[in-house]
C-alpha cells in the first residue's frame, strides 16, 4: 500500500519472516542490492533460522531475545552488493547494549562498515513515542578513502517541529542532517567524526551523546544570591563608571528588576550618554542630577546586599 501510494506500481513485494525465511532469491542466492532503505520492528523476538546462516557471521543474539535489531542488519549488509549502501532505523539501545550485541557491533565496526550514526528526535514515527536512529552502513571496502576509519556521529534529537500528536521533520532539519552527512563534516555540538582507536577504547559503545554532546552548559549558581537574596553584580552586568575623553563624559544605564521581597521593581540607570560639546551650566546641571541619583541608588542597593563598584 505504501509503495502503491507513492506511484511505485512496479515494487516487487513479498510477504514472509526475512529472518527465518528470505523471499528475494535468485538461482539459491540471497539477490544483492545496489541501496537498501529499512524500517524494521524494534526488538522483536528472533528465532533462529537454518535458511542462509552465513548471513549472520558476526554472531546472533539468544533465541526468544527480544533483540532481533542487529539481526536484521546483518541480513542487510549480507544483501548489498560490493559497492552498496544502506540506511536503517533502529532502537537506541542496539548502540551501547553488551552481550552478544557487542560483540556484533564489534565485527562491524573492526570491518569498517559503519559510516554513521544518526539519532532522532523522539516522538517521529507511529506506533512508538522513543527516539530512534538512523545507522547507515556500506558494504566491506566500499567507504570512501578518506571517510575509511571512521564513523560519523549526529545528534539531530533537536532537530524537529513539535506537533500535536507527532513530532515532524521540517526541510530545514533534513537538508542541515543531510549535508553534514554528505560532507562528512564536524559541527560542535551536532556531529563528530571518531576513529576506530576511540572507538575500541570504548568498548565499542556507540552511544551518540557520548561523542557529539548537544546538552547545554550549567547555569551557574550564586551561594551569597541564594543566601541572602539579591541579584548577583555579575548578573546586571554593571559597568558603573565614567570615561571622559575630551569633552565628552559617559555614563551607563540599564533597568533592572529586583526581587519582590526587596521592592516591587527597582530602576537602576546604567547607560546614561551624557555629551555636551561644551561644559556649559545645562551639562553640568544634568552630570550632577545623574551623579546624586548614582549615589542615592548605590547606597540602596548596598543597604541591602548588593554592593555596586562606583565611579
Amino acid at each position: 500500500m505504501n509503495m502503491l501510494l507513492h506511484g511505485v506500481s512496479s515494487a516487487d513485494l513479498r510477504n514472509d519472516d526475512t529472518l527465518t525465511d528470505p523471499q528475494h532469491i535468485e538461482g539459491g542466492e540471497l539477490v544483492r542490492f545496489d541501496r537498501i532503505l529499512t524500517n524494521p520492528p524494534f526488538s522483536i523476538g528472533y528465532t533462529p533460522s537454518s535458511q542462509f546462516p552465513e548471513r549472520f557471521h558476526y554472531g546472533s543474539v539468544p533465541e526468544g531475545a527480544k533483540k532481533a535489531d542487529l539481526m536484521f542488519l546483518q541480513h542487510m549488509v549480507a544483501c548489498l552488493k560490493s559497492d552498496g549502501m544502506l540506511a536503517t532505523v533502529m532502537p537506541h539501545g542496539v548502540l551501547f547494549r553488551g552481550g552478544d550485541e557487542k560483540r556484533i557491533r564489534a565485527g562491524l565496526l573492526e570491518d569498517d562498515l559503519v559510516e554513521a550514526v544518526i539519532g532522532l528526535a523522539p516522538n517521529l514515527f507511529y506506533g512508538t513515542g522513543i527516539p530512534a536512529s538512523i545507522l547507515v552502513l556500506r558494504a566491506k571496502g566500499a567507504k570512501p578513502d578518506e571517510r575509511k576509519g571512521r564513523v560519523l556521529f549526529i545528534n539531530a534529537d533537536r532537530e524537529y517541529y513539535e506537533g500535536r500528536a507527532q513530532n515532524h521533520l521540517l526541510p530545514l532539519h533534513i537538508e542541515k542532517i543531510a549535508s553534514t552527512f554528505e560532507a562528512f563534516a564536524e559541527v560542535p555540538g551536532f556531529a563528530r567524526a571518531v576513529t576506530l582507536e576511540e572507538l575500541r577504547e570504548n568498548d565499542y559503545n556507540l552511544n551518540i551523546r557520548r561523542y557529539a554532546d548537544n546538552t547545554p552548559p550549567p547555569e551557574p549558581q550564586d551561594v551569597r544570591a541564594h543566601l541572602k537574596g539579591g541579584v548577583p553584580v555579575k548578573d546586571l552586568g554593571y559597568r558603573w563608571g565614567s570615561c571622559g575623553k575630551g569633552n565628552r563624559v559617559y555614563f551607563h544605564w540599564k533597568t533592572i528588576l529586583l526581587p519582590r521581597h526587596i521592592a516591587e521593581y527597582v530602576v537602576v540607570h546604567e547607560l546614561v550618554h551624557l555629551h555636551e560639546p561644551h561644559h556649559t551650566p545645562a551639562f553640568w546641571c544634568r552630570l550632577e542630577r545623574a551623579m546624586l541619583d548614582y549615589e542615592q541608588r548605590k547606597g540602596w542597593l548596598a543597604r541591602h546586599g548588593i554592593e555596586v563598584e562606583g565611579v
